[in-house]
């Protein structure tokens, strides 16, 4: 390859040497400016379009410069200009099966391809053959099932250990390449080519990965791929790295089984420097050209000897004892206990919870070191937490398990290390955490050391919180300091009659106040989920339990730098809500389910209501409107009128700040007649309390739209999201009535000198109220002083909703700068 700087206009001109495969890395040649009108015109109107797309310059320019430089890269081993190099599709080659973007093309004409901005990839061979192929193109699943009998069965293997989720683009990977490479080579050389399959470890270049042809003539070398990635670390350079290889039988690196007859060298100009490596070439070994484990060498490795093969071969398979040993769970009594208390293994819980073989365990072979009270003679692997990562519905999720049968769950330092570590993972990875929680505290015989660990875990839940979804499943016991981590997480779940959580347990509460009470009475999934508001969700098993979980996580993003994930449901955008004439009686003192009208509103009527026991006057969900999710706050009449108080201001509070911290918009639906009145609840802290819903609606930044129903008065009209504390979009039905109070109240307040004078007074109230509502109360009242931005049909209120929620999806409103806020405690 020539070495020197990379002329402006574009990649010095390459000679393919036959036995050398080349990579070519090209620098952006327009660091900070735009490129050439003149190189720009190389570009067919689809890539022009594509750059035009991108909102910063450097990405704009990174995506010009990675197809210009692929393009000439193909354009120099076709003989063709750059411009003749164009995008396409093309089908299965053997059944013609639409496989997506793949592309193969002979010699005698321009190759088709696709590239992202960030990752584009060509096969050069050294026989001048180039094909284009596109390896993140996924081919459907019906593509994938009718083809893979075409794969060489070591192939087929390979794709049967990825996971189904992962299949699709594995098979995307294997077909694309191996058929583009082998139909290039063979065109160039004028027949047909036969390949052995040698793994996909394009991860490492120095190891073997792609196939091993057949009968191929050793003056053609091997083809190398070329792959041009942009890197953030590396502004204004495009890096380029192999990404598979085909390798003639004569000229096949790193393939063990004969004695090395040369050198093949790979060239690498970077961006700073020049390095040359050599690779040990070997040829075609007698056995199956596939090589894995001891038959793979790495660069500069002696040729193992006869011995080391049994030797491997029998530390793997203790290592497979070991591994399997783990998994079955430290007593096969233990594990029958555990079912016998009608509930499920930690490593069953994890298996319910994420998909299906996506777990990657981290520290299974973990174990305590502490001494004394008889634990140097127990130390089992785990330690009694399992922890790891994996996926729900192909989203990245990290958890941890506390396994009851190995030392009652309980934490110790080991223990608690593992799951700092895994929080440490979720944080830097940006991906959800979920806690099953099972355990009996901290373990005592540890002493100090194990209570340290809680620290760290509440540290890490504060770091975490507004950056990460944290859900908390309490499937069994959690007490003492164990139950504040769940407090500090964004939800708590819990099965009822099996998980329990309190800070001191029915023996400490009889002991000090002689109260009598059960475990379950106590702290159980009823009393947490019904009376003091610990728990978000309650249900029956855990099956159920973790299935609820799997839903949740898939209506969040994964951090609060995403948006959650968009499912366009069956429902029409414009579907109109006739149900919700006779659903909402117009008469303000007749009761209705707010429920009813969510399920009306929503996609497919589907919404996952949080605290549905508690502080039930005031309903807070999570639904789809058009595919996106939203988080919606509502007053239900049904409960207490649908009054603000204490606890409904608190449960409202969190789930707004929720909702604001993982960019998930906001739908107020308003019914609300006041605060509650009442001596507890001043003494109780309902200024205080009560403003924390203020503060939270204030300070959210995410798109926010209010609809009034009906009633609307004082304060709590204020506090549900009013166009004065900063709604974008505030709405109201015919039937809605704002003002300071109810015209009844209002008329006594206000006439009540002419109503105490007059003869009749009851006609004289029944007067003043019908002028007050006249004057005051009509429904386009507050529409008339733009209080409210419309009034609408109340069949229309799903349509509105999706449309303003549409024009609100780029709205930036930020906050002035602080270290943080100090809300009402």
């Amino acid at each position: 390859m020539r070495d020197g700087p990379v002329p402006a206009e574009g990649i010095a001109p390459l000679t393919p040497v036959p036995g050398e495969a080349h990579i070519w890395v090209v620098r952006a040649p327009w660091p900070g400016q735009e490129p050439p009108p003149a190189v720009v015109g190389e570009l067919d109107q689809r890539e022009r379009e594509r750059a035009a797309s991108f909102v910063r310059s450097g990405d704009r320019m990174l995506y010009l410069a990675a197809h210009l430089a692929l393009r000439r890269v193909l354009a120099l081993c076709l003989g063709v200009a750059p411009a003749e190099v164009r995008f396409g599709r093309a089908p299965c080659p053997r059944c013609s099966a639409p496989h997506g973007r793949p592309v193969v093309r002979d010699a005698s004409a321009p190759p088709h391809f696709s590239l992202s901005h960030s990752r584009g990839v060509a096969l050069v061979a050294v026989a001048a053959v180039p094909v284009g192929v596109d390896v993140q193109g996924v081919p459907s699943p019906e593509a994938v099932e009718l083809c893979v009998p075409h794969l060489h069965p070591a192939e087929q293997q390979d794709l049967a250990e990825l996971p189904p989720g992962d299949r699709p683009f594995g098979f995307a990977r294997l077909w694309t390449r191996k058929e583009a490479y082998l139909k290039g080579l063979g065109s160039g050389l004028g027949r047909g080519l036969a390949a052995d399959y040698l793994g996909d470890r394009d991860d490492d270049p120095g190891r073997p990965a792609g196939w091993l042809v057949h009968d191929l003539p050793g003056d053609a070398g091997h083809a190398a791929a070329v792959a041009l990635r942009t890197q953030d670390d590396h502004r204004g350079t495009l890096r380029v790295v192999p990404v598979g290889c085909l390798y003639a039988e004569d000229a096949t690196a790193l393939v063990a089984g004969a004695e090395p007859v040369g050198a093949l060298t790979l060239s690498a100009r970077r961006t700073r420097d020049t390095r040359t490596r050599h690779l040990p070439v070997r040829h075609k070994p007698a056995s199956d050209a596939r090589t894995r484990g001891t038959d793979n060498v790495m660069p500069g490795a002696a040729p193992s000897s006869e011995s080391s093969g049994p030797e491997i071969l029998h530390r793997l398979a203790e290592l497979t004892a070991l591994k399997e040993q783990i998994r079955g769970g430290p007593d096969p009594k233990a594990t029958e206990r555990q079912h016998a208390k009608g509930k499920l293994t930690a490593r069953e819980r994890v298996e319910l919870l994420l998909d299906k073989g996506s777990f990657t365990e981290v520290e299974a072979l973990r174990r305590h070191r502490a001494t004394g009270f008889g634990l140097e003679t127990k130390r089992p692997h785990t330690d009694g937490v399992i922890t790891g990562w994996g996926t729900v519905e192909g989203r990245t999720v990290f958890v941890y398990a506390h396994d009851f049968r190995i030392f009652g769950g309980a934490l110790g330092e080991a223990h608690a290390t593992k799951i700092h570590k895994i929080m440490d993972m979720a944080i830097a990875a940006g991906a959800p955490l979920v806690s099953l929680n099972d355990g009996a505290g901290a373990r005592i015989q540890e002493g100090v050391s194990a209570l340290a660990g809680y620290g760290g875990i509440f540290q890490r839940n504060t770091k975490a919180s507004g950056v990460i979804p944290q859900l908390s499943v309490m499937l069994g016991p959690c007490a003492g300091g164990a139950a504040y981590s769940p407090a500090l997480t964004d939800f708590v779940f819990m099965v009822r009659d099996t998980s329990q959580m309190f800070i001191t347990g029915p023996d400490v509460v009889k002991a000090v106040t002689g109260e009598e009470i059960t475990q379950n009475g106590l702290g159980g999934a009823d009393t947490h989920g019904g009376l003091s508001g610990v728990a978000h969700f309650v249900h029956d098993d855990e099956e159920t339990c973790l299935a609820e979980v799997r839903y949740l996580l898939s209506l969040l993003p994964s951090n609060n730098r995403e948006l959650p994930p968009a499912v366009r449901g069956n429902d029409a955008v414009d579907l109109r809500g006739d149900a919700l004439l006779d659903l909402v009686p117009a008469d303000g003192n007749r009761s209705y389910d707010m429920r009813s009208v969510i399920t009306e509103l929503v996609d497919d009527g589907d919404f996952m209501e949080v605290h549905a026991a508690w502080a039930t006057n005031l309903v807070c969900a999570l639904a789809r409107l058009d595919g996106q999710v939203v988080g919606i706050v509502a007053n239900q009449p049904a409960s207490m009128a649908g009054v603000l108080d204490i606890r409904a201001s608190e449960k409202g509070a969190r789930f707004v700040q929720f909702c604001d911290s993982f960019n998930i918009p906001l739908v107020t639906l308003v019914d609300v007649p006041g605060f509650l009145p009442g001596v507890d609840q001043e003494h109780e802290g309902i200024i205080r309390r009560g403003a924390k819903l203020l503060y939270a609606y204030c300070n959210a930044t995410v798109p926010r739209v209010s609809v009034v129903l009906r009633k609307a008065y004082g304060g709590a009209y204020i506090v549900m999201d009013s166009r004065s504390i900063g709604a974008d979009v505030a709405l109201a039905w015919p039937t809605n009535e704002i003002a300071v109070m109810g015209a009844e109240g209002a008329a006594g307040v206000v006439f009540r000198r002419e109503i105490a004078a007059s003869e009749d007074p009851e006609a004289m109230r029944a007067q003043k109220i019908e002028e007050y509502q006249t004057e005051l109360v009509h429904p386009y009242y507050a529409a008339e002083r733009g209080l409210v931005d419309d009034v609408i049909d109340p069949r229309d209120t799903r349509a509105v909703l999706i449309r303003s929620l549409a024009m609100l999806c780029a709205k930036d409103a930020g906050l002035p700068h602080r270290k943080h806020g100090n809300p009402p405690q």
